[in-house]
């Protein structure tokens, strides 16, 4: 499995759409996406209507991922 990256670490103006825009493309070509937004003011949702919601938060899976224990 190939895994490519997009971290954006400024905040400038344009770089939640220009992450959501080639998420969108990406999927529109086929390939799976996970598009995560952890700056503090998240604008992601914004844009993009969710089909499903995470179990856990961002928190829970990149720290103490509880997640795990359940299974």
């Amino acid at each position: 499995m190939r895994v490519v990256s997009n971290v954006l670490t400024n905040s400038d103006v344009g770089t939640t759409t220009s992450a959501t825009k080639n998420g969108g493309l990406a999927t529109e070509a086929g390939l799976r996406v996970l598009l995560m937004n952890l700056d503090i003011q998240p604008n992601l949702l914004s844009i993009l209507e969710l089909d499903a919601r995470a179990p856990v938060g961002t928190h829970d899976l990149l720290v103490s991922a509880p997640w795990r224990l359940q299974q």
